[in-house]
C-alpha cells in the first residue's frame, strides 16, 4: 500500500525495526515464513522454550496484513455463536470461544512479561442492531452464547452513548484492543533476546518437508530445519489444498477524530451484512481516534473504494460525535474460511514437519496468538485442546453449501478467459492507474506510472491462472479467485502467488505497421487457400454428390424432397448458400479478432469481409481449379489471372482488418 496519508493505515506512522535479508545458507530448529502476528507469535512461543528459530519475511516485520488490521481482540466471534453452533455443534462452538478468550489472555500475559508498550486495554464489546428487523438475531445470539458458557453476556436496552440511540444490544465482557505494530515490534525484540534470528526482504521460492524440512529463497539460499511453519496470510507452498476452503475479501477502514472522553472505550459491532466494527485508539490534542471498518466485498469484484469510504464516513457521523475530516483511510484483506474457523495445524498436503496458519476470518490478532499456542505444541510433539477444531484437513459437512457457494465465483472468474474486455487503448490509461486490456487472445495488466511510462504485464495470476483486476485504492492487481495481489508493475504483494506477473514480450502493439500488414496479408492468403483445399477434397470424395455451388444446393434440395423450384429461385438459393458460408467463415474470423471493437461489431466486420471474399470466389479460383465451369467463355490464362487476383484480394482484405485491429491498441 502506498505511503500516502489519505490511504495508509493509522498504524503506519509508527517506526518499524529493519532486519537484514538472508544472505547465507542456514540451519535452525524451526523456520517460520511470515513476519506478521501469526509468524511472530509462533516464533516467540518456540524461542521461549529453547528452540532455535528463524523468521523470514518477503518484506519487513508487520509489512503485510497485520499493519492493516483494526486490532479488535475479541472472543465474541463475528460469525456469531448461533452460526458456529449450527455448523460445528455446541461443543466446538464452546471451544471456539474458549480458544479466543485464551488468545487474549496470552497477549495480555506477553505484554506484561515483556513490558511491551502497545496500548493494550481490556474493554467491553457491544453487538448493536444494524436494523430494527435484526432484533431476533440478538435473541438467538444471546441464547447461543449462554448455551456455550460465555460468562457475563447480557442484553441491554441500549449502549450508553449520548450521540445516538443504539436500541437493544448485547454486552460481551473482557474483550480488548491493542496497537498491533507496537505489539509486533515487542514480540520481535523478545524473539531476538531469546536467540532467534529475523530476516526481512527474503522471498521464498520453495518449501519441502521430511525428516529435515527445507526452505529455498528466491536468491538461491537454503534453510534446513527440523520444522517449517508457513504463516503468510495465505499459504505460499500450496497450489490447491486450503485455497478452495477460504475466500478473500477486501475490507475498509477510516480513522476519525472524536473529543476525548465523549465515548466509552469499547468495541462496537452491528448486525449488518457486511457488518461495521468500531474501536477507539489514542490520539492527541484532546482527541481520540475513532476507527471504523466495514463495507467488505470479495477481492477483485469491485473497484469502488471511494463510494465505500464515503458510506463508512456517513455511517459513523450519524452515530458518533465525529470532529473534522477523515484522518486516515485504508483497506486490507481477510480470508474467510467456508466454515468460519481458521486453519492451524499440520500441512494438509502431507508434507512431513510442515505446519500452516491461515484463514484469519477477521480475527487475525487472536488467530495469530492461537497459532503461537497450537503450533508450538505440535512442533514439540505435545497435544493441544484446540488441535482438532482448527485442523487444516478437516471436512465440515454442515458447511458444504457454503463451500460450494464460495467456489462458484472462482469458476465464474475462470470463464473470463473467453469473455473479451471492453474496448480500451493503453494510451487511455490515466497516470497512476491501471486497466485490463485485450490484445488478441491475451489479457494484459497495463499500468501508467506517475511519469507517464506504461508498464505491461500478463493479467493472468501466477497462482492458478485467474485474471487479476485493478484496485485503484490500494494501487494493486488483485486476483478474485484466491486473493493473490501484485504491485502495479507485477511484483508479488500477497500470497498464494510466489511469482510476479509475467512480462509481456513481443506484444503485437509493438510491431511496426509493415509487420502487422504482412501478418494480416498472410492470414488472408492462407484462409483463401484453405477454403480452396476444402472444396477440392469435397470434389474428390463426392461428399455432397455434385460440385458447388448451385449443384450442391440442387442436390440438397432434391434429397430433402423439394421439387418444382424455378431457376431464378434456385440461383438465389445458391447465391445465398455461397454467401452464407462466406459470412459464417468471416464471422469466425471476426470472433477471433474480437478485441478490435467488441464481439458484435467485430463479427459484423468479419462477416462483411467474408461476404466480399466469397462473392468474388464465384468468378475466381472456383472455376480456375476446374471445380465448375466459369460463368462465360474467356481468353486463355484468364482463370489463372483470376486465381492470382483473388489471392491478392483476400490478402489485402486480411491486411486491412488485421491492421485496423492492431492499430486500435497501439
Amino acid at each position: 500500500m502506498d505511503a500516502v496519508e489519505s490511504t495508509q493505515s493509522v498504524w503506519k506512522s509508527e517506526p518499524t525495526s529493519a532486519f537484514p535479508p538472508l544472505r547465507v545458507n542456514a540451519t535452525c530448529d524451526v523456520c517460520i515464513i511470515g513476519g506478521g502476528i501469526a509468524g511472530m507469535s509462533v516464533a516467540y512461543e518456540l524461542a521461549r522454550q529453547g528452540q532455535r528459530v528463524m523468521v523470514l519475511d518477503a518484506r519487513d516485520v508487520g509489512g503485510g496484513q497485520t499493519a492493516q488490521t483494526t486490532a479488535h481482540l475479541a472472543s465474541a466471534l463475528d460469525d456469531r455463536f448461533s452460526e458456529l453452533s449450527r455448523v460445528h455443534g455446541e461443543e466446538k462452538a464452546r471451544l471456539a470461544y474458549e480458544s479466543h478468550a485464551r488468545a487474549i489472555d496470552e497477549i495480555q500475559a506477553i505484554v506484561a512479561r515483556e513490558s511491551i508498550d502497545c496500548d493494550f486495554v481490556r474493554v467491553e464489546g457491544y453487538l448493536m442492531l444494524g436494523s430494527p428487523e435484526h432484533e431476533k438475531l440478538l435473541d438467538a445470539e444471546l441464547d447461543a452464547a449462554r448455551r456455550i458458557g460465555f460468562p457475563g453476556v447480557e442484553r441491554l436496552a441500549r449502549v450508553q452513548l449520548d450521540s445516538f440511540d443504539s436500541g437493544p444490544c448485547l454486552l460481551f465482557p473482557r474483550q480488548a484492543r491493542v496497537h498491533p505494530l507496537r505489539y509486533l515490534a515487542g514480540l520481535a525484540k523478545a524473539v531476538e533476546r531469546a536467540g532467534g534470528r529475523i530476516h526481512a526482504r527474503t522471498r521464498i521460492s520453495g518449501v519441502s518437508g521430511g525428516g529435515v524440512a527445507k526452505v529455498e529463497t528466491s536468491d538461491g539460499f537454503e534453510v534446513r530445519a527440523g520444522a517449517v511453519v508457513v504463516a503468510t496470510n495465505s499459504p505460499i507452498h500450496l497450489r490447491y489444498p486450503l485455497h478452495s476452503k477460504q475466500a478473500p475479501y477486501r475490507t475498509y477502514a477510516l480513522a476519525l477524530r472524536v473529543p476525548a472522553g465523549t465515548l466509552p472505550d469499547a468495541l462496537y459491532w452491528d448486525t449488518c451484512d457486511p457488518y461495521h466494527y468500531v474501536r477507539l485508539a489514542a490520539g492527541n490534542d484532546g482527541f481520540s481516534l475513532l476507527i471504523v471498518g466495514g463495507e467488505d466485498h470479495r477481492t477483485g469484484t469491485s473497484d469502488d473504494a471511494e463510494e465505500r469510504y464515503h458510506r463508512l464516513d456517513q455511517w459513523a457521523r450519524l452515530r458518533f460525535p465525529v470532529w473534522g475530516d477523515v484522518v486516515h483511510r485504508w483497506s486490507g484483506q481477510v480470508l474467510e474460511p467456508f466454515d468460519h474457523l481458521a486453519f492451524i495445524g499440520s500441512d494438509p498436503s502431507g508434507r512431513r514437519n510442515v505446519f500452516v496458519a491461515t484463514g484469519d476470518s477477521g480475527h487475525g490478532m487472536t488467530h495469530g496468538a492461537l497459532a503461537g499456542m497450537i503450533l508450538s505444541d505440535l512442533v514439540l510433539g505435545r497435544d493441544n485442546p484446540f488441535r482438532d477444531l482448527y485442523e487444516p484437513s478437516r471436512k465440515t459437512l454442515r458447511a458444504a453449501t457454503d463451500y460450494a457457494r464460495d467456489n462458484v465465483p472462482v469458476a465464474r472468474e475462470l470463464t473470463r478467459w473467453i469473455v473479451p474486455e471492453r474496448r480500451r487503448r493503453a494510451s487511455e490509461v490515466q497516470r497512476g492507474q491501471g486497466a485490463i486490456i485485450q490484445r488478441g487472445l491475451r489479457k494484459l495488466a497495463v499500468y501508467r506510472d506517475d511519469d507517464g511510462v506504461i508498464h505491461e504485464r500478463s493479467a493472468v495470476c501466477t497462482h492458478l491462472g485467474c485474471v487479476v483486476q485493478w484496485n485503484s485504492d490500494a494501487k494493486s492487481w488483485d486476483c478474485p479467485c484466491h486473493g493473490s495481489r501484485f504491485a502495479p508493475t507485477g511484483e508479488v504483494l500477497n500470497s498464494p502467488a510466489v511469482s510476479p506477473l509475467h512480462e509481456v514480450k513481443h506484444a503485437p502493439a509493438e510491431r511496426s505497421t509493415w509487420v502487422r500488414v504482412a501478418r494480416g496479408g498472410a492470414g488472408g492468403a492462407v484462409a483463401t487457400l484453405a477454403m480452396s483445399a476444402l472444396l477440392l477434397v469435397q470434389r474428390k470424395l463426392g461428399a455432397l454428390g455434385e460440385p458447388p455451388p448451385k449443384k450442391i444446393v440442387r442436390s440438397m434440395r432434391r434429397r430433402m424432397g423439394v421439387f418444382g423450384v424455378s431457376r431464378r429461385r434456385e440461383n438465389a438459393l445458391a447465391l445465398a448458400a455461397h454467401w452464407g458460408f462466406g459470412i459464417a467463415a468471416g464471422a469466425l474470423f471476426g470472433l477471433v479478432h474480437r478485441r478490435a471493437h467488441g464481439v458484435a461489431r467485430s463479427m459484423l466486420e468479419g462477416a462483411a469481409y467474408g461476404t466480399a471474399v466469397w462473392a468474388t470466389s464465384y468468378y475466381g479460383w472456383v472455376p480456375a481449379l476446374g471445380i465448375m465451369q466459369p460463368p462465360h467463355r474467356d481468353r486463355p490464362l484468364r482463370p489463372t489471372s483470376m486465381v492470382a487476383a483473388h489471392l491478392v484480394f483476400g490478402s489485402v482484405l486480411g491486411a486491412v482488418v488485421e491492421g485496423r485491429t492492431q492499430s486500435v491498441h497501439a
